[in-house]
């Protein structure tokens, strides 16, 4: 029964707020402008939209690691749709803490690896930024030869920078038989260098 009525208060709550929202709207308007809407991108627009998200999910998933499978990926996929209504409706990105709290909520993941998670793909996200902002600012009509030397060397930058985190991921092997090589060679086999490699076994596994 307390779950019949949460749901019963939910649609209530959600058809008020919906006829506040739609209480000044001329429907008039509205008719004149979906009469110019080409409704055959419909079908693409919503196919494009859902595949963006099992991408997120997936992507999502996968960060987490030993993690990831705990969780279905139709239950990352929910998430990110609630953690997206919830930055559209509230402030601060409260969706980027929503979203794992959502799946938080089922025991197999604890929030803070969820979140953490979150963090790493915000920082995917402004390698992928920075690296478009290069590609842009060259292509800028008279732009300064300064500009365009800033703009190659954020390129490569992030390009070296997103090889590097490839690397890591699909030859965790490889990168620290490099790692061991590079340390030994500048500092031998004593104490420092053992830190140093445990330091850098710490990046490659981050």
């Amino acid at each position: 029964m307390g779950r019949k009525l949460s749901i019963l208060v939910g649609f209530g709550v959600s058809l008020a707020l919906l006829a506040y929202v739609l209480s000044d709207v001329s429907f008039k308007s509205v008719w004149g402008i979906a009469q110019t809407f080409n409704f055959f991108l419909l079908p693409p627009i919503c196919l494009v939209v859902y595949l963006s998200y099992e991408t997120r999910a997936l992507r999502w998933k996968y960060l987490l690691g030993e993690s990831g499978p705990r969780e279905s990926l139709s239950r990352y996929n929910r998430s990110l749709i609630i953690g997206t209504l919830a930055s559209t409706v509230l402030p601060l990105r409260a969706g980027e803490f929503v979203r794992p709290w959502v799946i938080s909520r089922h025991g197999k993941i604890p929030f803070a690896v969820l979140f953490s998670s979150v963090v790493m793909e915000r920082v995917f996200d402004v390698f992928g930024m920075l690296f478009f902002l290069g590609i842009s600012l060259r292509t800028v009509p008279d732009a300064g030869s300064w500009i365009v030397y800033s703009a190659n060397s954020l390129v490569v930058l992030v390009a070296v920078i997103a090889a590097g985190a490839l690397f890591c991921i699909f030859g965790e092997g490889w990168a620290r038989w490099i790692c061991i090589r590079i340390v030994t060679g500048f500092f031998g086999k004593g104490h420092k260098a053992r830190k140093i490699v445990r330091f850098g076994y710490e990046i490659i596994a981050g």
